[in-house]
């Protein structure tokens, strides 16, 4: 299907359950850590909260390293291009709704046929209050650290209105075990991520801060 940071994705359907799902494959290399088995591991730990989907199994078959996870829909950015690359006004303040405030959109945006614009528009928003995706991921002391429109997708049937994260290869612990904040860094070069979509303080060097999201997060959005 695609390549991500973390290993390379395909298309597959669980036998049993009958269920389409997504399976990441990352090559075993002898003597290094995984990336992939580390995105598992931050997968168990925030599968089931708002917007991040389910993993199904995760481990080792024969020279691979495997992730299952459900199938979902399109990515924010196949849908900006899908619309001449513009989001209406509307549409956009949805998406913060669900990625920034502490609310989740009920009423999906839509795109009508027709629409000489090419605008993807959004009908009516009712609203739960719930925590949001980034302060979701932050309240289990991680950071995302590859914040961009690629890696927000759209959820499939009832759920096609919610927006996931996926994609947490590159996602780091911001506090230490004793609960206390990692001590500040600051390298020569670029830290990790997408240098399009990633904070000043990303391209500056800074390590891995909780505020940091905050502030990338406005970039896909604008």
């Amino acid at each position: 299907m695609e390549f991500a940071c973390t290993g390379t994705v395909f298309y597959g359907v669980h036998k049993v359950a009958g269920k389409e799902v997504a399976i990441k494959l990352e090559p075993v290399v002898d003597k290094q850590p995984s990336p992939l088995q580390h995105e598992s591991r931050i997968y168990k730990t925030l599968m089931g909260g708002p917007g991040v989907p389910w993993m199904i199994w995760s481990g080792k078959q024969g020279d691979y390293n495997v992730m299952v996870i459900d199938l979902l829909g399109p990515s924010l950015e196949d849908l900006f291009k899908l619309c001449n690359r513009h989001f209406s006004l509307k549409t956009v303040l949805l998406l913060a709704d669900q990625l920034v405030r502490r609310c989740v959109v009920t009423t999906p945006p839509f795109f009508p046929r027709g629409n000489p614009s090419g605008r993807y528009c959004a009908s009516r928003a009712n609203t739960n209050h719930q925590l949001s995706r980034i302060e979701f991921i932050h309240s289990h002391d991680l950071v995302h650290r590859d914040i961009k429109p690629a890696n927000f997708v759209m959820g499939t049937g009832h759920g096609s209105h919610l927006v996931n994260v996926i994609d947490f290869g590159l996602a780091k612990k911001f506090r230490d075990r004793d609960g206390a904040h990692i001590p500040y860094k600051q390298d020569a070069h670029h830290g990790v991520g997408t240098s399009l979509f990633a904070s000043i303080n990303t391209h500056l060097g800074i390590g891995a801060f909780s505020f940091i999201p905050f502030f990338s997060i406005n970039c896909p959005l604008i």
